[in-house]
């Protein structure tokens, strides 16, 4: 460590004795200074206290995404991160503009030295080793995310793509760079301010007030209207910089007596750490839920560096070295985790493992990147020289997107197969939105794809029942028969599962029944419809008739099912008021002339089934079997309703896939080393291929003019 503090700087770092040694007077003299230097740039007075709250906030992140279970609440660091920001870069244009030598292309060009040493060496990082280890399909997106990343528009990017299908957060590597690019957008926005309002201090605190006030206002509206946009728009996050903008503009140091201050930092201080500990990423957030972290972090920094916990916990040497590796630590923390996850899923000590990697690496930045940029006399030069490295780097990420993530690589062509097993371009195409139009209530259809104007099936359901499309339509036997696979909700009619009215989710609340309704009226229109295939993921009952997670199965994750507008039914089990509103969807259909044929349930692997193959790094020892008669007895309850419905219904049909997947005594998710699923669940294209050709031989038989 001592060799590389010579070789990379030439500088004493700031520590604690537990992480590089005793300090001796003149050493402490020397990191003082050397601090001091080092915050110059920005013609600030440094404040080590600031490092500090810097190192409570990354620790909150890292430790979250390594180890929820212990901090479930940590992602609100990034918050506290969003107002120290504010509050330093308001400082700097603020003191400038005051001593008349404020520039906005020096303010960038400082911005550009700051930000890009860490990000291009974490961003060459990922595209390498994205090159030699990863699939094409996962580099297509990571490409993707290292030109949003540099370009700073990351947040925007992973806006758009939230839906349904969403890739899992987790096997995103460059997902964190959404906080650089709201950070940086408010960056461009308030240097202007300042300059035009420069000669009218009241009018510029008026309006970051102004600003901030209708930003949160944006920020509550949207929790509620579109969470996504909430969490992403940089406007609706604005409000938490600007908060530190206003401490900034007041006077950080609080002028109270000095126990006020104490205190006040003591409940600052539980302000950020109460909400790390007690929120979870399942609450709406940021909404009203962000105000305890933002004003937690306003209030330690406008206290001053002199209040009990500034001085005594943030100023002390181990907050202070975190808190100056921060920025690195932040970037590496994460790609390093999910780049393990996509090789396989890393063990609590792995994780472990890889979090002291992510802080090394965070070290070695800092010391032999970020600081001799700063110490680079041209800020000009080296901003451009960033600012052209940048570019290069996001022309070489959009490259590997462009170019379907480089599938003729020689390291992963064996793993090609697979790759494109798992992919799914099912979802949605024109010809269906054109011709079937849409609810109201939706944007547009989550699942609707046809071949074919005037279908003589349909499939209903939720990406259950689309899953089962490309197999249909594809099959020999169908090649003249149009299908329509349309609807994201549960096929039960009229069920009430308690579920808030989330703008984002299509089925929330009493949407599912507006999209149920909208079916039927189609159905109804189209009289070139003669089947009804009817799939979901079907929930599991207890033997009491109550809603079963598939996690546990235990009855402490019950949720109850009742049906809208009717009272009366609200003392009926889960199950039988599921079944109440199934048996209603398929008098429905009955009524007007269609043959109705329900999919029953297929057994769960129960994780994703890259964990079942081969990949670069990583050869699997996964048992991708599960045990047939514990897959089947999580399914008794829902069998039995099949049963009753079908007494109801003497008409329904019922094709069974269960032990299209199984044995005498286990359930298999691969065929001749293809695997049937493209996640936990979802069927793959051949697994969708297999399932609907062993329905097309079971429909010759049992249902007549299905197949001429």
């Amino acid at each position: 460590m001592r060799v590389l503090q010579v070789e990379c700087s030439r500088r004493p770092i700031g520590t604690s004795s537990g992480v590089a040694g005793k300090v001796t007077a003149s050493q402490s003299a020397a990191i003082k200074a050397a601090d001091q230097k080092n915050h110059s740039d920005i013609h600030l007075k440094y404040r080590p206290d600031i490092d500090g709250l810097r190192a409570l906030a990354v620790l909150g992140v890292v430790v979250f995404h390594a180890f929820p279970s212990l901090l479930r609440g940590g992602f609100i660091g990034v918050d506290v991160f969003f107002v120290i920001s504010g509050y330093l870069i308001t400082k700097i244009i603020d003191d400038s503009i005051s001593e008349r030598r404020f520039s906005i292309t020096e303010f960038y060009a400082r911005r550009i030295t700051r930000i890009f040493p860490a990000l291009l060496i974490v961003a060459v990082s990922a595209l390498l080793f994205s090159w030699l280890f990863v699939l094409p399909g996962d580099f297509k997106l990571i490409g993707k995310h290292i030109a949003g990343g540099i370009g700073f528009i990351q947040n925007l990017i992973l806006y758009n793509e939230v839906g349904y299908f969403d890739s899992s957060a987790k096997l995103k590597p460059l997902l964190h760079l959404w906080s650089l690019g709201v950070e940086e957008q408010f960056y461009l926005t308030l240097p202007i301010l300042a300059v035009i309002l420069a000669r009218k201090l009241n009018y510029f605190i008026l309006a970051v007030m102004v600003l901030a006030a209708i930003s949160f206002a944006t920020n509550i509206y949207y929790i509620h209207t579109n969470p996504a946009a909430a969490f992403y728009f940089p406007f609706s996050r604005a409000w938490e910089l600007l908060v530190g903008s206003m401490v900034a503009i007041a006077g950080a140091n609080f002028t109270g007596s000095k126990k006020t201050r104490h205190a006040l930092s003591i409940l600052g201080l539980l302000l950020i750490f109460a909400p790390m500990s007690l929120l979870n990423d399942t609450m709406m957030f940021p909404g009203w839920l962000a105000v305890f972290p933002v004003v937690g972090a306003a209030m330690l920094i406008a206290v001053g560096p002199d209040a009990l916990v500034n001085k005594r916990i943030l100023s002390s040497k181990p907050f202070v070295f975190i808190g100056l590796i921060s920025y690195p630590l932040y970037l590496w923390h994460w790609p390093i985790l999910s780049f393990s996850w996509l090789i396989g899923e890393a063990s609590r000590l792995e994780r472990l493992g890889l979090m002291s990697m992510a802080f090394a690496l965070a070290w070695l930045t800092y010391r032999c990147v970020e600081l001799p940029v700063r110490r680079y006399k041209s800020k000009t030069r080296s901003s451009v020289v960033l600012a052209v490295s940048g570019i290069i780097i996001a022309l070489l990420g959009l490259s590997a997107y462009k170019n379907e993530g480089y599938p003729e690589r020689a390291n992963v062509k064996e793993y090609i197969a697979f790759d494109q097993a798992i992919r799914w371009e099912y979802s949605a195409n024109e010809l269906c939105s054109n011709t079937f139009g849409k609810p109201e209530h939706m944007d547009s259809w989550m699942f609707c794809y046809t071949n074919t104007k005037t279908p003589e099936v349909i499939i209903i359901g939720n990406s259950f029942a689309n899953h089962l499309y490309p197999g249909l339509a594809n099959n020999i036997y169908m090649a003249n028969k149009g299908v329509l696979s349309i609807g994201a909700c549960e096929p039960s009619s009229h069920t009430d599962w308690g579920t808030p009215d989330n703008p984002t989710s299509p089925c929330a609340s009493r949407k599912a029944d507006l999209e149920r309704d909208y079916i039927d009226e189609l159905v109804a229109k189209n009289s070139s419809i003669n089947f009804v295939i009817l799939n979901a993921w079907w929930p599991n009952f207890d033997a009491k008739g109550d809603y079963a997670k598939r996690d546990d199965q235990v009855n402490t994750n019950i949720k109850k099912i009742n049906i809208f507008d009717r009272p009366d039914r609200d003392q009926n089990s889960s199950f039988d008021n599921y079944f109440y509103g199934l048996s209603d969807r398929i008098s429905t259909f009955e009524k007007l002339g269609k043959t109705v044929v329900i999919f029953g349930p297929k057994p769960e692997l129960g994780k994703h089934i890259r964990e079942c193959i081969d990949r670069p790094l990583k050869r699997t020892t996964e048992n991708c079997t599960t045990i047939k008669s514990a897959e089947y007895a999580k399914q008794q309850k829902f069998r039995e309703g099949i049963v009753a419905l079908q007494q109801l219904h003497p008409k329904l049909k019922y094709f069974d896939q269960f032990n299209l997947f199984c044995d005498t005594s286990e359930c298999k998710y691969l065929r001749d080393g293809k695997p049937l699923l493209r996640d936990d669940a979802h069927l793959s294209l051949y697994g969708s291929s297999y399932v609907m050709d062993h329905f097309v031989v079971w429909a010759r038989t049992n249902m007549p003019g299905f197949v001429d």
